[in-house]
């Protein structure tokens, strides 16, 4: 009987120590959708950002080939 009940204080033991274990998990799994979540921010706002550029030397390039036909039409 003195080996089941110390093989029940050992389960016991061992159960406490996971559901700590399986706490911290929770806890990190938590932190990383919070990670997750700012990552994805951060890129959704970086893509805006570069897709705005883009337009920005689109919009340049459009202008200055325009006014260079322009001058070259005058010399015409």
């Amino acid at each position: 009987m003195a080996a089941n009940q110390l093989s029940i204080k050992q389960a016991e033991t061992d159960i406490a120590v996971l559901q700590v274990q399986v706490k911290n998990i929770e806890e990190k799994v938590g932190e990383i959708k919070d990670d997750m979540k700012d990552l994805k921010k951060s890129i959704d706002e970086h893509a805006e950002n570069t897709a705005n550029t883009l337009k920005d030397i689109r919009d340049s390039s459009v202008n200055a080939h325009k006014a260079m036909s322009d001058k070259i039409s005058s010399l015409e």
